[in-house]
């Protein structure tokens, strides 16, 4: 799952079935192209149980981690975690993490 979402967002090879890419000014970077109106649904019901929730729930919020951390890296020449306030701004408006979340009747 994580992989997908992390093809989703980010779109490589600017497929026009996958979201797509406008090229924005961001600070620090310059212009690129990022996907900034996707979004991801992550629906569930009463008889989903919470770990298969908990789980699709990480998966998501982890490609996107690794989305930005790969960026810093490849950016700034450093993990995520080391990145200034600053930068990781910026990685968050380069990979805006959209997930809509709904239970179903």
């Amino acid at each position: 799952l994580k992989a997908r979402v992390k093809h989703f967002v980010e779109n490589p090879s600017d497929d026009s079935a996958l979201p797509e890419k406008h090229v924005r000014r961001l600070p620090l970077l310059g212009r690129v192209g990022v996907t900034d109106t996707h979004v991801i649904s992550l629906q569930y019901d009463r008889r989903t149980s919470y770990d298969a929730y908990f789980s699709v729930s990480t998966q998501l919020r982890r490609a996107y981690y690794e989305l930005r951390d790969s960026a810093s890296r490849r950016y700034f020449r450093c993990p995520l975690a080391r990145a200034t306030a600053e930068q990781q701004d910026v990685l968050r408006a380069c990979y805006p993490q959209r997930i809509s979340e709904t239970m179903l009747p």
